[in-house]
């Protein structure tokens, strides 16, 4: 089915976690893809590339249904100049809260055998807050770990 919702898209900065963003209506139609929005970035330096991040996130019904990211740098991850990442977590009952003060790179959430994460390996933008179901014995939840590819 198609679904309707808001498109969210722009630039973080790597550094500076400063959000250059675009927000839009968009529809997803069922089983197919569409372009929906262009960003242009030729107002960057070509020196500055290695400190931005482009991103784009589908939000439907309140929820994040879908958030990527492209490093401008493209795949030299080890030349990106990236300060520690500045984020909180928090057990909410089964679910795991996490609020970001800075942009955070592909959480990671290490949990034991039999428990299992509804989501995992995420981008979060700074302010933003995502609640990620786990899924298990209520016992091994204090068990899980989490760390971020930045932390």
């Amino acid at each position: 089915r198609d679904v309707e919702g808001r498109l969210e898209y722009g630039l973080v900065g790597l550094q500076d976690s400063e959000v250059q963003e675009h927000t839009i209506g968009a529809v997803a139609p069922a089983n197919s893809s569409v372009r929906a929005a262009e960003l242009d970035v030729n107002h960057l330096a070509p020196g500055e590339t290695g400190r931005w991040a482009a991103y784009c996130r589908f939000v439907a019904e309140g929820q994040t249904v879908s958030l990527n990211r492209r490093f401008l740098a493209g795949f030299r991850f080890n030349s990106l100049e990236m300060p520690k990442a500045r984020f909180s977590h928090r057990l909410d009952d089964d679910v795991l809260v996490f609020k970001a003060d800075s942009y955070v790179w592909q959480i990671r959430i290490e949990a034991p055998a039999g428990l299992e994460a509804d989501d995992n390996y995420v981008d979060l933008l700074p302010g933003e807050e995502r609640r990620i179901q786990m899924r298990g014995p209520k016992a091994f939840l204090p068990r899980a770990k989490v760390t971020a590819l930045n932390e």
